[in-house]
């Protein structure tokens, strides 16, 4: 399964990076998940800062589109 990751910016605006690695580690008091994401990338950067993101688990579907937005800058 694909999955990617959610963050917002300094200035409120959306973010997101395909993860290669994403698996829960634990579930109580609250699921915790051990995601893998690229160092150089704003994602990483607005995850550290506000600590926090949104996990997204993508279906079969969208797997054709992994590879196509995996590793690349889009302006």
């Amino acid at each position: 399964m694909h999955s990617s990751l959610a963050t917002l910016g300094p200035d409120d605006k959306t973010d997101m990076n395909i993860l290669t690695y994403a698996t829960p580690v634990g579930i109580r008091p609250h699921r915790i998940w051990v995601i893998s994401l690229y160092k150089a990338s704003l994602s990483y950067e607005n995850f550290v800062s506000r600590g926090e993101g949104v996990l997204q688990l993508l279906s079969d579907e969208h797997a054709s589109l992994v590879y196509s937005f995996g590793g690349q800058v889009l302006q």
